[in-house]
């Protein structure tokens, strides 16, 4: 299905239909493949190495040797232009940097955002004129994008890591050798675990330190703040430029109070924010919530405005109709891509439960979260709402819980039964699009 909607420009709901089959089947590499040239197609290039490198892993010896090189090739033009992209929001043409995707020295051997928006600021922001001739330590360097930058305009600088990530860091360094040393700066490597002895090259003097996303963790704070006092004791005071993804609060708030007791100059860079994803359609989703949220409410403040059960039972009724019919005819096809129905024949009544056409199926994450999570949630709240009219022997009231009930559960059998034929299709529509395709090729040999 995700093949057929890139060959027809949908690159989105490409995306959407590899994601899926990809948690549907987490150990089929054919939708890890698929996953991997729908995110190269809408840009996402970083993300798209780790599907192809996730691909290669999961296939081990059940992929022929000439698709397995095939995959190669597309994750090392994927790494291409993915060091081209990074070159050209620098400014730098002449950096490339190297990762190790998947490898056992883990995230540490990866480029990150944040690393790539404190390269960029040192770049397009300070520039020669500020960080030339100038002694400059990197923490936490990784791959190193951060500290090559700076070598690359002037500075001397001394990237340092944790010694199973040096091997990469010292490759970066290297590659990058004669263009430094044209640029009148320097690169040295040297390793350095944070609460450890400061020693050798670690020691200084310097008048500027780099870092981005130093601390995942409130473990990781102390230890980084004890290496900056060590590295500020017999330093001049020194300028603190970092790029910080903040997580959670209870790391946030001890790192930033550490780095204030210091007395250091500091300049906070912020990453990029990944774009957030509007719902796809926002009305659908808004009547969605509003008529089952505004069923339950007339439904329990209705007796502060009338005493007429009647008339109670009435409004809440027409509600809990309209949001059966919104929910069944149009949330369904227009959020999830997905609808039931009930045909009635000379036979009798038989229920049907199929997926949309796959082709045109075009699911946005927020409005599906929307449609399940309010799908399952009411009627819980209704069955709640039922054994409190229990308890308080409203009998009356409990007839309107029971059409609540009836109605809302209508959508969540069927919907259910939707989703589980829409997870076993999935992989069914990709084989088909494959299967398809080398039957086209061969026919042009």
């Amino acid at each position: 299905m995700a093949q057929c909607m890139m060959e027809t420009g949908s690159n989105e709901e490409a995306f959407v239909a590899a994601s899926r089959a990809t948690v549907c089947d987490p150990q089929w590499h054919g939708g890890f493949h698929t996953l991997a040239r729908a995110q190269r197609n809408i840009g996402e290039l970083q993300g798209a190495l780790r599907s192809f490198h996730t691909c290669l892993d999961v296939s081990q010896g059940s992929m022929r040797p000439e698709d397995r090189q095939g995959i190669e090739d597309e994750c090392r033009e994927t790494e291409s232009l993915l060091q081209q992209e990074w070159a050209a929001r620098i400014n730098l043409p002449q950096l490339c940097i190297n990762q190790d995707v998947g490898g056992a020295s883990g995230p540490g051997c990866v480029v990150w955002e944040s690393g790539v928006a404190l390269a960029e600021y040192l770049s397009c922001h300070l520039g020669e004129a500020e960080l030339g001739g100038r002694q400059v330590l990197e923490l936490g360097s990784g791959t190193g994008i951060v500290g090559i930058t700076a070598a690359l305009l002037g500075a001397h600088v001394v990237l340092t890591d944790r010694a199973d990530t040096l091997p990469l860091l010292q490759r970066n360094v290297q590659r990058h050798a004669e263009a430094i040393s044209q640029a009148g700066g320097s690169a040295d490597v040297a390793e350095l675990s944070w609460g450890g002895p400061i020693v050798g090259a670690c020691r200084g003097p310097f008048s500027l330190i780099v870092g981005a996303d130093l601390v995942y963790t409130a473990a990781d704070v102390q230890p980084l703040l004890s290496s900056l006092s060590a590295i500020q004791h017999g330093n001049t005071p020194c300028a603190l430029v970092m790029a910080h993804c903040s997580r959670a609060n209870h790391v946030d708030k001890p790192l930033f109070d550490g780095l204030a007791g210091l007395g250091w100059e500091l300049c906070l860079v912020a990453a990029r924010e990944p774009q957030q994803v509007a719902y796809g359609h926002p009305w659908v989703a808004l009547f969605t919530v509003f008529f089952k949220v505004a069923a339950i409410v007339v439904y329990i403040i209705c007796g502060l405005f009338s005493s007429s059960f009647v008339t109670n039972y009435v409004i809440v009724v027409v509600l809990l109709m309209l949001d059966f019919w919104t929910t069944k005819n149009v949330a369904g096809r227009l959020l999830v891509g997905l609808r039931w129905w009930n045909e009635v024949t000379d036979e009798g009544s038989n229920w049907r439960f199929e997926t949309l056409e796959e082709g045109q199926r075009a699911i946005n994450g927020k409005d599906s979260a929307c449609f399940w999570w309010t799908l399952y949630v009411i009627p819980v709240i209704w069955l709640l709402l039922g054994i409190v009219a229990i308890v308080r022997l409203k009998i009356d009231y409990l007839l309107v819980v029971v059409v609540a009930v009836v109605l809302s559960g209508a959508n969540v059998v069927g919907y259910t039964k939707c989703s589980k034929q829409a997870s076993a299709q999935l992989k069914s529509y990709a084989q088909q699009a494959v299967t398809s395709g080398l039957t086209a090729a061969i026919s042009r040999v």
